[in-house]
């Protein structure tokens, strides 16, 4: 094998440890500061309680969570999204997933080449 050969091999085997996880936080970022521009406001603690969550991976599945509220603080962002008998819905997560999808995806692209690009190094 070449030296060259072996240099790449070596750069693979530095992917291995490429942390999937921070590339989808990146892209999930994206959509939540979407979403918490597009959530109405009233008190402005639902648009507060925005946040990404990056969970311990299931079996070999990274965990990327956007959350939208806490049980404790504020328990009502699904009947905002998808409305009640007696509420309109005002969706503000959909929206942002469908419109700022592209940018979020450019996200995740963006911090995996940045990771490549410091393995090719």
């Amino acid at each position: 094998m070449t030296d060259r050969n072996e240099k790449l091999w070596r750069q693979f085997d530095q992917l291995k440890g490429l942390n999937l996880e921070q590339a989808l936080a990146a892209g999930a970022n994206v959509l939540m500061r979407g979403s918490k521009r597009r959530a109405p406001v009233d008190t402005g603690a639902m648009r507060d309680s925005h946040r990404v969550e990056v969970r311990p991976p299931l079996g070999d599945k990274p965990q990327v969570y956007i959350v939208v509220g806490d049980d404790e603080v504020v328990n009502y962002p699904s009947y905002v999204e998808f409305g009640t008998r007696k509420m309109a819905a005002q969706p503000f997560l959909r929206p942002a997933l469908d419109e700022d999808r592209g940018e979020a995806i450019k996200a995740v692209g963006s911090y995996v080449l940045k990771e490549l690009r410091t393995v090719a190094k």
